[in-house]
């Protein structure tokens, strides 16, 4: 469900797992495929703003690993890179490997 602003409120477990399921298919399949890892699952989204009348664009992504039990979150945003997938994605893979990987 949705409030007044557009916000998710998450009423029920089975919502819950439905969005994380969502998230993981970004990551299994879609703009964040670049930090699919074969140690762990992930979950997120990625993203991008334009933040002013030209084509300047922030890159950023948000999730959390492993997918089924985490143990870390992390949101990545990087000023004035572009795309999500190619700057915020990779940067975000490379933490949550530091982290899961010791």
């Amino acid at each position: 469900t949705t409030d007044t602003y557009g916000v998710i409120s998450v009423k029920s477990g089975e919502e819950a797992e439905y969005l994380t399921e969502c998230m993981e298919e970004v990551i299994d399949s879609g703009t964040g495929g670049s930090m699919r890892s074969s140690s762990y699952n992930a979950a997120g989204k990625t993203g991008s703003a334009q933040y002013d009348s030209s084509d300047n664009i922030h890159s950023w992504f948000v999730g959390f690993a492993p997918a089924d039990d985490p143990k870390i979150a992390v949101c990545v945003l990087v000023e004035d890179a572009g795309t999500a997938s190619s700057e915020a994605v990779p940067i975000a893979g490379e933490i949550l490997d530091a982290y899961l990987d010791n």
